[in-house]
């Protein structure tokens, strides 16, 4: 459970931010939590690069997410890696027009 909450609301249940829920969850068998933030999703734009990046759910968390594109040496290889906060959540290889996804 602590990993879907994590997952979806994008820090941990000990975060400050999460404190009403973390108490809510201690003697709660089920809580239903809804996001009404219908703000701005963050994105990026870059001309250097073939993407557009947005994020999944509006609010100001999405203004924590970096995205890392590194292109190999070697090869005609490109790794994207997804940072949120400071931890990497998601990486993806793309290796001569084939996509792998690594978790």
């Amino acid at each position: 459970m602590v990993a879907i909450l994590k997952k979806e609301l994008g820090s941990d249940l000990e975060d400050d931010s999460n404190k009403a829920l973390r108490e809510t969850v201690k003697s709660a068998q089920k809580v239903l939590y809804l996001n009404f933030n219908d703000g701005e999703k963050a994105s990026l734009v870059d001309n250097s690069l073939p993407w557009k990046f947005t994020a999944k759910h509006a609010g100001a968390k999405g203004n924590n997410l970096k995205v890392d594109v590194i292109k190999g040496i070697n090869d005609s290889s490109v790794t994207v890696k997804y940072i949120f906060n400071t931890s990497v959540v998601n990486t993806q290889k793309n290796r001569n027009g084939r996509r792998n996804y690594v978790r």
